[in-house]
Order: structure tokens, then C-alpha cells, then sequence
């Protein structure tokens, strides 16, 4: 059987739209994926602001991610940024090294950081400001 032009164009075809379909699956699956580490980052950020009264709030928006501290219970060597209100990255603290380790290990690839959210220990979950 002699393959011709146009038995060459649909097998193109056919190919294209498997490796089509097989770029959405792994599209959805990485999605999946990455609303779980977002689920689990939420998870953790809340046990740390339940057990550290002196914060007030988690950040997490392009790329940034950050603790607010609560006016009152301020220190003298917390550093004042991300919009001159009292933040602390997450390196500052042994306790947050789970979480720094998770979005760490994880971000590159699923870009969790990209998807905005903060919220208190008990607060709602805020996605667009």
C-alpha cells in the first residue's frame, strides 16, 4: 500500500488530536494537583496562625507569600515590608518550615503562588482584593 499525501494529512490529523486530548488530561491532572498543595498550604497556614497569637493574617499572592503581625505585638527586629505593614517571610521561623518547605518543593511546578488568598486563623477565605 503506497501511503500517500493525503493518508500522511490524516494521520497527522488523528495524532494531533490524541496528543491533544492527552495535553488536557495532563492539564487537568496538574491542575488537581496543584488545588490539593493550595488546599494543604491553607491547612497549614491556619494551624500556624492558631498557634502563634502574635500573627495576624496569611498572604499569598504573585509569587509573595507572608505572615502579617499584629500591630500590638510587634518586635523591635520585625522587619517592616510587602506594603509597610509588619510581615514576616516564612524563613523567620522554624514553625513555618513545613510550609516554606511545601511551597518550596512544589511551586515551580504547579505555580501555587500564583493563585491569591489570605485569611486569618478563623476568617474567611479572601481570593480577590
Amino acid at each position: 500500500m503506497k501511503i500517500t499525501k493525503k493518508i500522511r494529512l490524516k494521520a497527522v490529523e488523528k495524532l494531533k488530536l490524541i496528543l491533544g486530548d492527552m495535553q488536557e488530561k495532563v492539564d487537568n491532572f496538574e491542575t488537581f494537583i496543584s488545588d490539593k498543595y493550595i488546599e494543604e498550604i491553607e491547612i497549614i497556614a491556619r494551624e500556624i496562625l492558631k498557634n502563634h497569637s502574635r500573627l495576624d493574617e496569611f498572604v499569598m499572592a504573585n509569587g509573595q507569600i507572608f505572615f502579617t503581625v499584629k500591630s500590638e505585638n510587634l518586635y523591635q527586629n520585625d522587619p517592616c515590608s510587602h506594603g509597610g505593614f509588619a510581615a514576616l517571610d516564612l524563613d523567620r521561623y522554624a514553625y513555618m518550615s513545613e510550609l516554606k518547605n511545601l511551597i518550596d518543593d512544589n511551586d515551580y511546578q504547579f505555580h501555587m503562588t500564583g493563585d491569591s488568598m489570605r485569611f486569618t486563623a478563623n476568617g474567611k477565605k479572601i481570593t480577590n482584593w
